[in-house]
């Protein structure tokens, strides 16, 4: 059993609260279900043994990829907005980007649920990381590749994502549970 999803569900909260999507006439109640939604399918692909971590510690790599994931979804879906929060139509990026990670191409083909929507977003950053090797580990470096398609230094839409991931992160760490 994983301890992740509430940790997750917590991070949501606090990025995105859930009177910020009081306007659209949805009860909150179904917005703190959907928002748990969204963190039991998160925990369901960075615990997928089939899928390797972005961070290599074995004991919290799963989590800190699902706290970058998690930081670039908030930003990409305007704060899990719901009308985001699908994969059944492109909903930003004039029509060209689909789901909560807003993905493009290749990472949005064959998207049927949320879960393939974070594992497109974490088979993008994988690849991002690839494509923009930094022999120091940057990681705001190493996301660019996810946030503007290339690499690039000091990219204002990666440091935004990396910061606030790593600000949660160095507030909040999350503990594996003691066996």
């Amino acid at each position: 059993m994983h301890t992740l999803a509430p940790y997750i569900f917590a991070m949501m909260q606090v990025w995105a609260p859930f009177h910020i999507h009081d306007h659209t006439g949805v009860p909150r109640f179904a917005t703190m279900a959907r928002y748990w939604g969204i963190a039991s399918d998160l925990e369901t692909v960075v615990f997928d043994p089939e899928e390797a971590p972005l961070f290599d510690d074995p004991a919290v790599g799963r989590a800190e990829t699902a706290v970058l994931i998690l930081a670039i979804a908030s930003y990409e879906s305007g704060g899990f907005r719901a009308d985001v929060d699908r994969e059944d139509k492109p909903t930003g990026d004039g029509g060209h980007a689909w789901c909560l990670g807003q993905l493009h191409d290749q990472y949005a083909s064959g998207l049927t649920d949320r879960v393939s929507c974070f594992r497109g977003m974490l088979h993008a950053l994988r690849d991002s990381w690839s494509m923009c090797h930094s022999d120091d580990g940057d990681v705001v470096y190493r996301t660019t590749g996810y946030t503007v398609g290339h690499c690039e230094a000091n990219e204002p839409g990666a440091e935004l994502r990396v910061k606030r991931a790593r600000d949660w992160w160095s507030l909040a760490p999350w503990l594996p549970p003691v066996s």
